[in-house]
C-alpha cells in the first residue's frame, strides 16, 4: 500500500532531525592521536623484542673486479682506450671523498711505511679528469670523484659501502701467527696486537687494483662510514648474515 504524503513528510523531518543530532555529537568529539609507544611492535605472544635479521647477498664472481664507473664499451674490465663512452659526472663515490682534492705522495701509516698514496690536499685547484686511468699523472692533483671514476672496481664499492674500504694492511690470506683480525679490522687500532694501517686520524686503504688512498675515520667508522659500523649504533643491533654467489 503506498505511503501517504503526510507519512513521507514525517519521515523526512525525522531524518533531518537525526542528521542535526549526529552533527552536534561529531562537533563535540575530540580527536586524540596516539603515540608510537601506544602500539605493539612485536607479536603479542612474544615476551621480548627480537633483534631484526639482515641478510646480505653479494656477488663474488669475476665480474666484480671490473671497473664500476669506467669499464670498456661492452661493460667489461676497465677502459684502456681514449674514452670508452662513459660520462664522468663529478659525484662518483668510493674510497676517495668526491669533493676533496688529492695529491700523490709518500706516506707512512701504522704498519705500512714509505708507500705512495693519494692523500687529501690543502689546495682547492685541481686538474681535469682524463678519460682513462692510464692517463692519471701522479704529479697532478685530482678531485676524489675523478679518482673514484677510474680506480673503483665493483668489489671496491661493496667493501666501501659495508666497511668503509679494505685496509692496506689486510692480507689476502690468514697467518695463524699473526691473526688477520688485527690487520683487517680498523677497530683493532690501538688494541693489543694491532697491526693495522691506521693512525689517529684515519686509515690507509687499498683498492682492488692496488692503489693506496688515505681515508679519515669519519669515512670508515664514522657517520659517513660503512653500514656495518652504522649497525653497531642501533638498539637493538641487527644480526647480519652473508650469502655469496
Amino acid at each position: 500500500m503506498p505511503e501517504s504524503k503526510g507519512f513521507l513528510v514525517v519521515k523526512r523531518i525525522i531524518f533531518i532531525f537525526l542528521v542535526i543530532i549526529l552533527s552536534l555529537i561529531y562537533r563535540e568529539t575530540r580527536h586524540v592521536s596516539g603515540g608510537m609507544s601506544d602500539y605493539c611492535y612485536v607479536p603479542a605472544n612474544i615476551s621480548q623484542t627480537v633483534p631484526p635479521n639482515v641478510l646480505l647477498i653479494i656477488d663474488v664472481s669475476g665480474s666484480m673486479r671490473w671497473c664500476a664507473y669506467n669499464p670498456k664499451r661492452d661493460r667489461r674490465d676497465c677502459c684502456n682506450s681514449t674514452g670508452c663512452g662513459w660520462t664522468y659526472r663529478e659525484d662518483e663515490e668510493g674510497y676517495f671523498e668526491p669533493d676533496a682534492v688529492y695529491e700523490y705522495k709518500r706516506v707512512s701509516v701504522g704498519s705500512k711505511s714509505n708507500v705512495y698514496a693519494w692523500v687529501k690536499s690543502s689546495e682547492t685547484t685541481y686538474d681535469p679528469c682524463p678519460e682513462r686511468a692510464y692517463d692519471i699523472n701522479a704529479t697532478k692533483k685530482y678531485k676524489g670523484s675523478c679518482l673514484n671514476f677510474h680506480y673503483m672496481r665493483r668489489i671496491d664499492l661493496v667493501r666501501w659501502a659495508l666497511t668503509g674500504g679494505t685496509l692496506a694492511s689486510c692480507p689476502t690470506g690468514v697467518d695463524v701467527n699473526n691473526p688477520q683480525f688485527n690487520r683487517c679490522n680498523p677497530m683493532a687500532y690501538n688494541q693489543p696486537g694491532n697491526q693495522t694501517s691506521c693512525n689517529g686520524t684515519g686509515c690507509l686503504l687499498k683498492t682492488y687494483g692496488g692503489v693506496y688512498v688515505f681515508a679519515s675515520w669519519e669515512r670508515i667508522t664514522g657517520t659517513e662510514g660503512g653500514i656495518l659500523f652504522q649497525f653497531k649504533r642501533f638498539n637493538p643491533q641487527p644480526r647480519v648474515g652473508l650469502m655469496e654467489y
